[in-house]
């Protein structure tokens, strides 16, 4: 809303404006309506926990608007996380801000809707079928991106994330 308000068109048209474009985030989209695309990968929710996850895809996600529309894969996220942790996204007046944040537990710092730790930058995020997992290695520049088309199974993708940068380090 705020987006739209200072910007004065729609949260979409800016953010394929100012990110998509921009950065050539070729395969990610911002998803308007309830339109799901012909080659996204189907979504899984075991809503009733008979052990048989059922097929959400075609669920509106309109319920978290904005932190639910982005459609996007492993690559473009992870080109994103860089060039944020970079500093190319923002001017250096909010760079130096990025890094302030609001500490949100002991030595994790949220900011700009990522967490920001000693050796990590990133963030995870559910809608009801997805999850994804996107995280920074400060210390070794590494980024990885994990994505899953099943939620509610989260500490796995976060399990693998941590698994991955033990073995970087």
């Amino acid at each position: 809303m705020i987006i739209e308000n200072i910007s004065g068109i729609s949260y979409e048209k800016y953010i394929k404006k100012n990110f998509i474009e921009k950065y050539n985030l070729d395969n990610t989209i911002v998803k308007e309506g309830i339109v799901i695309p012909d080659n996204l990968a189907r979504g899984y929710y075991d809503r009733d926990r008979d052990g048989k996850p059922e097929d959400w895809t075609n669920i509106n996600s309109s319920y978290v608007w904005s932190a639910g529309e982005i459609i996007s894969t492993a690559s473009d996220i992870a080109k994103w996380l860089d060039l944020y942790t970079s500093g190319q996204l923002f001017n250096k007046r909010v760079n130096k801000e990025i890094y302030r944040g609001t500490e949100i537990a002991k030595n994790v710092i949220y900011s700009t809707g990522l967490s920001v730790t000693k050796n990590r930058i990133g963030h995870n995020g559910t809608v009801i079928g997805y999850h994804s997992d996107m995280w920074y290695n400060r210390k070794t520049g590494v980024t990885i991106t994990v994505l899953s088309n099943i939620s509610g199974k989260e500490d796995y993708t976060r399990q693998l994330v941590n698994e991955i940068f033990k073995l970087l380090e």
